[in-house]
């Protein structure tokens, strides 16, 4: 891809969620994010180039899609603005087909193998900087697959890195508070690991097996 140094933001549609030929419209695809994605963060001349995300370089032509939902859903207690996954149809017959055939309308032929989901209504009034913060958090979700030797792995018919989901470092990616700042629970995170422990690690690890697995 040949992208410009400094592309426009993307912002959702300001219809969705309406009305459209009687059928409310709650989902739709984000066309402009992966090349806005490639050419903000990803390229080498990116505006905001981040190295992290190297092994996405290709991934942004077709195996990362994107999608705008008109609001936020709660998890646990939390409004969740973002969500990454791995495309999967998790049915068969005629469910797998209807699946199919809504995607295939989306992003044509080819499927991504990864679908990013954006809070449309978070996304149309964020800043640039709590947009680009959510975008990449969303990003550091798709890591390069490893092998048994534990280096990364690569297709062997392209030589693109194989991409799999990962978790948080801890309450955020390292790559997004290094960036962007913390947010109010890795700060308070930070805060409580500056003070001296209330109970000592060993004591922790005595009470705990996980915990006693990595301290051994």
């Amino acid at each position: 891809m040949n992208h410009p140094k400094r592309l426009r933001r993307p912002h959702p549609p300001r219809d969705l969620g309406g009305l459209h030929e009687d059928v409310i419209i709650s989902v739709c695809p984000a066309l402009d994010m992966p090349a806005w994605v490639h050419g903000t963060f990803i390229a080498d001349d990116a505006s905001l180039h981040n190295p992290d995300h190297q092994h996405l370089f290709a991934a942004m032509d077709g195996d990362v899609g994107f999608l705008w939902a008109s609001g936020a859903y709660v998890k646990h207690g939390r409004q969740v603005h973002g969500q990454t996954e791995q495309l999967a149809f998790r049915a068969g017959g005629w469910q797998k087909m209807r699946m199919e055939q809504q995607f295939m309308q989306w992003f044509g032929m080819h499927l991504p193998s990864f679908i990013i989901t954006l809070d449309a209504g978070y996304c149309g009034q964020a800043s640039d900087a709590e947009f680009c913060a959510l975008v990449e958090h969303e990003l550091y979700h798709i890591a390069q697959a490893t092998n048994n030797e534990g280096m990364p792995a690569f297709h062997r018919d392209t030589g693109n890195p194989r991409l799999t989901l990962r978790g948080h470092d801890v309450e955020e990616f390292y790559g997004v508070v290094r960036r962007y700042g913390a947010n109010p629970e890795v700060a308070e995170l930070a805060r409580l690991a500056a003070q001296k422990p209330e109970v000592s690690r060993v004591s922790i690890a005595s009470a705990c097996g996980n915990c006693l697995k990595l301290v051994a």
